[in-house]
């Protein structure tokens, strides 16, 4: 099988699917930020997973294009930066320690402009950027070849449910949600499976 890990960070769900899998699995991780990347580069060379797990510096989005990443900091495996459109400043008050461009794809169109496998399965975790990564993988989360996805929602957001909607309206039935921090977050992984595999 071929897994995608969007939003890899330092790769602990890459990881834990190459050793489920017994080294047989596909792996592509997808990690826009430069400290996090090198780390994940890092842990890919010592667990001789090289040739498995496919590490890739770019933004999954929802259009092609240039972006800026903003970290809250630079130290490797840090999360909650924000990312947006070049000449764009992040929303309310998020106050970057530093930032730089970035290429996002839509994954749609890096699949095809790349002609790699598309996913069996796949992990999307972006730090409140799941509707972009969704709207941009329309074609791909309708494919019937996609049989689950493990996706982390934040309820309080406003675009939560038409993320739900569009995962659904897809082909998947919502198997579980799991807790993410403390109760008052409302932060779950939700994993979605599709309803030919259940």
């Amino acid at each position: 099988d071929v897994f995608y890990d969007i939003g890899a960070n330092v790769g602990a769900y890459s990881f834990v699917a190459w050793a489920v899998s017994g080294g047989k699995s596909k792996i592509y991780s997808f990690e826009p930020g430069t400290p996090t990347f090198l780390a994940l580069e890092k842990n890919i060379a010592l667990n001789r997973a090289s040739g498995y797990i496919a590490p890739y510096q770019i933004a999954c989005t929802e259009k092609s294009g240039k972006f800026v990443f903003h970290y809250r900091s630079k130290k490797p495996g840090d999360a909650s930066h924000v990312l947006t459109k070049e000449g764009e400043s992040p929303d309310g008050k998020f106050r970057a320690a530093t930032s730089e461009g970035v290429k996002g794809y839509a994954l749609d169109d890096f699949i095809h402009k790349f002609g790699i496998e598309p996913p069996a399965h796949m992990k999307i975790d972006v730090d409140g950027a799941e509707l972009a990564v969704i709207r941009g993988a329309a074609k791909t989360i309708k494919s019937s070849g996609l049989r689950s996805i493990l996706i982390e929602i934040d309820e309080k957001q406003n675009e939560f449910q038409e993320i739900v909607d569009r995962i659904k309206d897809a082909g998947f039935t919502l198997h579980s949600k799991h807790q993410r921090g403390s109760a008052g977050k409302r932060v779950f992984n939700y994993i979605f499976v599709r309803e030919t595999a259940i």
